[in-house]
């Protein structure tokens, strides 16, 4: 992916280079329309944005290749905002000054990439629960479909009890859930891994459940050495599993559910019974907000059995403490529960629950999570301060 993006940039620089015109219609330099990656911001960083372009280390090394030298960014880089778009990044522009082709002066550039959202509870876009104000940071990140206006501290608010126990919770709402607004496009665990990426800083407990674990999976492969362990609560990971029949009869029934009910309220009530979401997340929702789920079901992107096994990969090359949780209830989620552990080199465990949320139907829960977390960080002195 970076040398393809490393080959568009030298492809279009070399056109433009030779054309004065180019070089100099648009701000004094030439618009590369690509999307560079970057490192992700923490939400501890500088905020002036001329101070926080990060540029990977193998990206600048390819772009070396490709020109011969690259100055360093100056202290003040030329930053622009083009404009405020939904969802949880802004289109930005940084300037670059790399030398001319055929000995000629060097030139300024402007490399186009995604800078993500401050993650802070001031954020308008993403609403954050905090629990706790000292301790390791812990994340939760929840499931469900967009339209929902049950936030993540309705998921996890049995969680709340670990904040007493000298962790920092910390429960945003995805967007287009809860609180937080409208991202302007499906749910995508990858799109929401770049910002879950983010909220990690430089280390903590992650935790996802159900879809929210598809997102949580897809953020640790992007940062694994921010993730100090991983636990996926009844992960949304049937396609790694299809194999097993159970799974299989659960992944039809799911299916057939999509495409033959055509009411969209319909559709989440029917969608809701069948995952097993309890009364106390789902129940009493106006017609109006199961419309809004029934459509975010419909469009909701799950990753494949190819996406989460180099995922699965990556969290047991890195070494990160995994632990898988179902609930006993259902052979499917058992079944891909432990699929998705033998995968990623974890552990499954079964905390007995009669629906899909183990994690709120007793302590049982949490005092697994707690020794678990606890010895993930006696392997790592560095994250008990």
């Amino acid at each position: 992916m970076h040398r393809c993006l490393v080959t568009d940039l030298v492809e279009r620089f070399g056109k433009a280079a030779s054309n004065s015109q180019a070089a100099t219609r648009d701000k004094n330099g030439i618009d590369v329309d690509i999307q560079w990656h970057l490192l992700p911001m923490t939400h501890n960083d500088p905020a002036p944005p001329a101070v926080v372009v990060k540029l990977r280390a193998d990206l600048l090394a390819s772009l070396h290749e490709g020109y011969g030298h690259l100055a360093s960014l100056p202290t003040g880089p030329s930053f622009d905002i083009k404009r405020d778009e939904p969802g949880p990044c802004t289109q930005g522009v940084a300037k670059l000054e790399v030398p001319g082709h055929s000995g000629s002066t060097a030139r300024p550039i402007f490399v186009a990439w995604r800078k993500p959202q401050s993650t802070m509870m001031s954020d308008e876009r993403l609403h954050v629960t905090q629990w706790g104000e000292a301790g390791p940071q812990v994340i939760f990140i929840h499931g469900s479909a967009q339209g929902s206006r049950v936030g993540g501290d309705r998921h996890f608010a049995r969680q709340q009890e670990l904040a007493a126990r000298g962790w920092k919770i910390v429960v945003p709402d995805r967007p287009g859930h809860g609180q937080s607004r409208a991202p302007g496009r499906p749910d995508d665990a990858e799109a929401d891994a770049v910002w879950v990426a983010e909220l990690l800083g430089d280390r903590a407990h992650l935790i996802g459940h159900s879809f929210g674990g598809c997102v949580a999976l897809a953020a640790a492969a992007l940062r694994p050495e921010a993730v100090a362990s991983l636990t996926l609560i009844e992960p949304g990971m049937q396609k790694l599993a299809l194999d097993i029949p159970a799974v299989r009869s659960f992944g039809l029934s799911l299916k057939m559910t999509l495409m033959f009910t055509w009411s969209d309220a319909a559709r989440a009530q029917k969608f809701a019974k069948l995952v097993g979401i309890p009364d106390s997340i789902d129940g009493n929702r106006p017609k109006d907000e199961l419309k809004a789920m029934g459509r975010g079901i419909s469009r909701l992107k799950v990753p494949g059995k190819a996406d989460l096994t180099r995922q699965l990969a990556i969290v047991k090359a890195k070494g990160i403490p995994l632990l898988v949780v179902t609930g006993g209830w259902n052979a499917a989620f058992d079944a891909t529960g432990e699929r998705v552990a033998q995968t990623g080199g974890g552990l499954h465990e079964i905390i007995a629950s009669p629906h899909h949320f183990p994690q709120a139907v007793s302590e049982a829960f949490n005092d697994r999570l707690d020794a678990f977390m606890r010895a993930a960080d006696a392997q790592d002195p560095g994250m008990s301060g």
